[in-house]
């Protein structure tokens, strides 16, 4: 059906023999081998150095991207997402402490599991933002242009997926009129 990321066609390629190569290092890795550098020749397309350059742009281009998204992912979440959800955790304590102060007892379960969920996942996403720096920090010294896309791939985009999945089990949680961004009902339905 033309959906090459399917497990069925990850299989099928393997039965062929064809490589399976999931992301931009892994391709790029292969883009210098000795037949492809003979076929870009073969066909005055590039010469071998010019393979080597381009190769070497594509990484340089993709550690620039995937730099930029965490740092952003990062500014995001430490300036927006965090404050969101310590804002919120704050209303409904002082909504614990309202009803507490009443002087008939009124029920709070739904207030403070709800602020213990948003308490569990703040710290969560505290620390996934730490980590997230600190893997930025270590990508930073990394000189080997292919080693530096390698550790991206396997230690910083591993560390976006996690802080992604804490922000967005955040957004689950705070109502739209204190969330910083705009919900998917929102961009999908208010067009």
């Amino acid at each position: 059906n033309g959906n090459g990321y399917t497990q069925e066609w990850r299989d099928e390629a393997k039965k062929r023999g064809l490589l399976d190569l999931p992301s931009t290092p892994d391709a790029l890795s292969h883009y210098t081998d000795k037949k492809n550098i003979e076929l870009f020749a073969r066909h005055n397309i590039f010469t071998a150095a010019e393979v080597h350059s381009r190769k070497e742009i594509l990484l340089e281009n993709y550690c620039k991207v995937i730099t930029i998204e965490a740092a952003t992912m990062v500014d995001m979440a430490q300036k927006d997402i965090l404050p969101a959800a310590l804002k919120y955790t704050k209303e409904l304590c002082n909504m614990i402490n309202a009803k507490d102060s009443c002087k008939i007892e009124l029920p709070c379960r739904a207030e403070q599991t709800l602020a213990t969920k948003l308490a569990t996942l703040s710290d969560e996403l505290y620390d996934a933002i730490i980590r997230l720096e600190c893997k930025l920090k270590e990508a930073s010294v990394i000189i080997a242009i292919d080693k530096k896309a390698e550790f991206l791939r396997d230690q910083v985009k591993e560390h976006m997926a996690i802080l992604r999945e804490k922000a967005d089990n955040i957004e689950l949680l705070i109502p739209c009129n204190c969330y910083p961004y705009p919900d998917y009902g929102t961009l999908l339905f208010s067009v």
